[in-house]
């Protein structure tokens, strides 16, 4: 964002109003983590406890739900020596997520933009009534990796200007923990376990009762983990990944004819093991609905048909004795690609001759001229002599050696 600017590319609705809180339920389910959290944490400390904060007006669809790992310091807070008021603290975190300055029709979360900088908060707080609502904080938002992040993304998606203020109203905003330390400080290991599985409860309510287009998580997978293995959420699989279960599945038929889906499996997850050795960011997923997504999808890529045969009970591939004779050669490539990769780091043991490429780089235009009857030029030169000499020929055929 640069500096001094407030720029509006839509037509901004007067008397703005929030959407200000979640179902019945929910706020039964807010209340509660708060209970048990009481119950486990020491005397006399103070705890901020944050309820999502809606930058979207009424009536507005939320496209996007973003979550950070927790909120440092916020002004709904609670002592853990006192009673809790359940009316009164659920208001008040309702209140300070999603309160807005009327008198200049904000968002909920402009606040965002108003903290900045420095500069941005002398620019846009000048009155006695701005202070009172955006008071001096020590605080700049455009240190926060989260927020520089967030805002650039809503711009990117709407194409909103990026100097402009639209995008806070854009998203609801969110933490995977309600509860931090009052001290600007996220929550430790114990005090996120004191409210692990409410936690999880609340953003699985959360998901269900906003029903984004889009959740993103801004935070590390140690924050996100608990959340991932509740809500059995998968990393998507790169290209490589995929390529390398195909192949995988080719292999094992090739091998063992006539495959249950459930030994495919067990090969599968077996063999990726050393797949990662190479790559630990490759995942894998295989249930019976992908393995017939893949069969497609070898036949698309490869030419290669997978049949299932009821009398034998189990998967097959069906192709033709040239067909056979490629499929060998593509696998031998497989494996000695994997094998390459996995030199590296066993290099003491495998020692790689050093030698001229074999030339299938000219596969392709060789293949090209024998289909269409053209005639080819090269250089060709014997071993045992020095001069070379131009050939003209025309190639009939390609013979594998």
């Amino acid at each position: 964002m640069k500096q001094y600017v407030i720029k509006t590319n839509h037509k901004v609705k007067n008397n703005y109003t929030v959407i200000d809180s979640l179902s019945f339920d929910y706020d039964e389910l807010f209340i509660k983590n708060v209970e048990e959290f009481k119950k486990q944490a020491k005397k006399n400390k103070d705890y901020a406890v944050f309820y999502p904060s809606f930058g979207i007006a009424k009536n507005d669809k939320p496209e996007f739900l973003i979550y950070g790992q927790a909120v440092k310091g916020w002004g709904s807070d609670f002592n853990t020596s006192c009673e809790i008021n359940r009316e009164q603290l659920l208001k008040k975190a309702i209140d300070y997520s999603n309160k807005y300055y009327k008198g200049k029709n904000h968002s909920p979360l402009d606040w965002v933009n108003v903290y900045w900088g420095e500069s941005y908060y002398r620019k846009f707080v000048t009155t006695e009534a701005d202070k009172k609502f955006y008071p001096p904080m020590p605080y700049s938002t455009f240190r926060s990796f989260f927020w520089n992040v967030t805002y650039k993304l809503i711009c990117s998606y709407y194409e909103l200007d990026e100097d402009s203020w639209d995008w806070s109203r854009k998203l609801v905003w969110s933490n995977l923990y309600k509860i931090a330390p009052a001290e600007r400080k996220n929550p430790n290991n114990i005090e996120c376990q004191w409210q692990e599985k409410l936690a999880i409860d609340l953003v699985k309510k959360e998901i269900e009762e906003i029903k984004p287009k889009f959740c993103i998580v801004l935070t590390n997978d140690l924050w996100w983990q608990p959340f991932r293995r509740n809500f059995r959420t998968y990393q998507i699989m790169s290209k490589r990944g995929y390529i390398s279960r195909y192949l995988l599945i080719l292999k094992k038929l090739k091998v063992k004819p006539y495959s249950t889906y459930e030994e495919l499996q067990t090969y599968i997850e077996n063999q990726f093991d050393y797949l990662q050795m190479q790559d630990d960011t490759l995942n894998i997923g295989f249930s019976k609905r992908t393995l017939q997504r893949d069969i497609k999808e070898i036949r698309n890529v490869f030419g290669i048909d997978i049949e299932y045969s009821k009398s034998n009970k189990g998967y097959y591939i069906s192709q033709s004795e040239t067909e056979n004779m490629n499929f060998q050669r593509m696998m031998e490539a497989f494996d000695m690609f994997n094998s390459l990769n996995l030199a590296q780091d066993l290099t003491p043991f495998i020692h790689l001759e050093k030698r001229r490429p074999q030339g299938t780089e000219n596969l392709y235009g060789l293949l090209h001229a024998i289909k269409n009857r053209l005639k080819i030029k090269f250089t060709y030169q014997k071993f045992w002599e020095e001069e070379s000499s131009q050939r003209l020929v025309e190639p009939y055929a390609l013979k594998g050696v």
